[in-house]
């Protein structure tokens, strides 16, 4: 009877530190980059030729699985796109079950007077699993 217990207490142990050991954060390998879902832009209206174009984007995420990843800034013809990346945890089996939200921040310029255009590409999450992207366009004016 005693050793049966061992047993049972062992296996216990065993499946307890592998169940929490495989959902500490680990390298940088056991993270997948995702486009983010953008629930917020903040962008001024106009700003002075040469200064810096403040862009905020505010991300969610499910779970707590996930973490704030970097940002992509492309300059394009019609002005910049930017693509917010948020990271996946991929080695976790637990996650906790609540909303994270992620704040990107990324500085622009030009010393082009005129319209510029902001777009900013996102994930449109989806109920069925198939997730799509989308891009949220602003304008900022150049004087």
């Amino acid at each position: 009877m005693q050793r049966i217990l061992r047993l049972t207490v062992t296996w216990l142990l065993l499946g307890t530190t592998l169940l929490l050991g495989s959902a500490c954060i680990g390298p940088d390998e056991e993270y997948r980059d995702y486009i983010s879902t953008v629930s917020t832009v903040l962008l001024p209206d106009s700003t002075q030729a040469g200064s810096d174009i403040p862009l905020t984007i505010e991300t969610t995420a499910p779970n707590g699985c996930w973490e704030k990843g970097h940002d992509d800034v492309q300059i394009v013809e019609s002005g910049y796109l930017v693509i917010p990346y948020d990271r996946l945890d991929t080695a976790s089996v637990v996650c906790l079950t609540v909303l994270m939200g992620f704040t990107h921040t990324v500085s622009l310029s030009t010393s082009e007077p005129g319209v510029h255009e902001i777009a900013i590409r996102h994930r449109l999450r989806s109920s069925t699993g198939v997730d799509s992207i989308a891009t949220i366009t602003r304008e900022v004016v150049v004087y």
